[in-house]
């Protein structure tokens, strides 16, 4: 019996591999989680979802346009909850499944295998798949491109948080895959189950390449280009003719931004997207009059930190 026992012991190094590999999938559980309780107390969360979609250059021009405008839009309210339950739910998850994996680690009773494990891990795989979908979607909507080099983000994350989640999600599912099988076996509804989220974790990852490959944000002509650094605006004043104005917003900081646009009695004319770190967005202005406008990031603290400009139309 106790040969038998050290026979089968996992080896030192794969209970390193999965305790790290659990303490990734907890970061990224918690991340998520985290980001749909923001959104759950946030009080114009509709709207802000609306204007995000909206506005961003994925909604204009990427293979998810025709989506976005025959779908997500005509239905906003409905999209704004699902992504917000997404995040609350596939996070959460992944923090279970991650505790699960950790819990295995424990010697005596405690450790033992218990029933309820495979559909755990399914579920945890399951919940990495779409919440890699999620941050690909999110990448995309705001114009993302295959990371290059660009002398801009020097001093900025060169992979935007986005981008970096979708790989890290791959790795959960395919450790939460791996579990399910050995704890399970290859047989019967198991394998079929275990062949299809194999299969969905190839198609995520071959269409987000392509995607990704088809992307690439750049300046609209004749647009304004406006550099967002922890915290000011650079440059942070602007002259512009009265009109249609378009500015290109490009977070070459370490924190998100946007940028609102006020008018002298501080009536708010033009609302930018969040734009996260090492990423882009485009705010157009239509019909703006003459006189003087205030700019200022709207991301609590940012404004009273000196992030704000002046726009003088005439």
């Amino acid at each position: 019996m106790t040969d038998e026992r050290v026979a089968t012991r996992l080896p030192g190094s794969g209970n390193a591999a999965l305790v790290a590999g659990a303490l990734i999938q907890a970061v990224l559980g918690l991340q998520f989680l985290l980001g749909g309780l923001n959104k759950l107390f946030l009080a114009d969360y509709v709207a802000r979802f609306r204007d995000f979609v909206a506005t961003s250059p994925g909604a204009q021009s990427s293979i998810l346009s025709p989506a976005i405008h025959a779908l997500v839009l005509p239905n906003v309210a409905i999209m704004a909850q699902l992504a917000r339950l997404t995040e609350l739910g596939a996070g959460l998850v992944l923090l279970l499944a991650a505790a699960e994996v950790a819990r295995r680690r424990l010697a005596g009773p405690l450790g033992q295998q218990r029933r309820y494990e495979p559909a755990v891990a399914l579920f945890g795989a399951a919940a990495a798949l779409t919440l890699g979908g999620l941050s690909l979607t999110i990448y995309l909507l705001q114009g993302g491109s295959v990371p290059a080099v660009n002398p801009a983000l020097a001093f900025a994350p060169p992979i935007p948080i986005e981008l970096f989640n979708v790989p890290l999600a791959l790795g959960v599912a395919w450790l939460e895959l791996g579990r399910f099988r050995a704890l399970s076996g290859p047989s019967g509804r198991f394998a079929l189950a275990a062949r299809t989220e194999l299969l969905m974790l190839a198609v995520l990852l071959v269409a987000g390449l392509a995607a990704c490959g088809g992307s690439a944000a750049s300046p609209p002509p004749g647009s304004t280009q406006v550099s967002m650094i922890d915290y000011r605006f650079t440059p942070s004043t602007f002259e512009v003719k009265p009109g249609s104005v378009t500015f290109f917003l490009i977070n070459t900081g370490t924190q998100p931004h946007d940028m609102l646009i006020a008018d002298p009695t501080g009536r708010i004319v033009a609302r930018s997207e969040t734009v996260q770190p090492g990423n882009s967005a485009v705010l157009t202005v239509k019909s703006l009059g003459a006189g003087s406008y205030q700019l200022y990031c709207d991301i609590p603290g940012h404004k009273q930190s000196g992030m704000v400009g002046t726009l003088q139309v005439g």
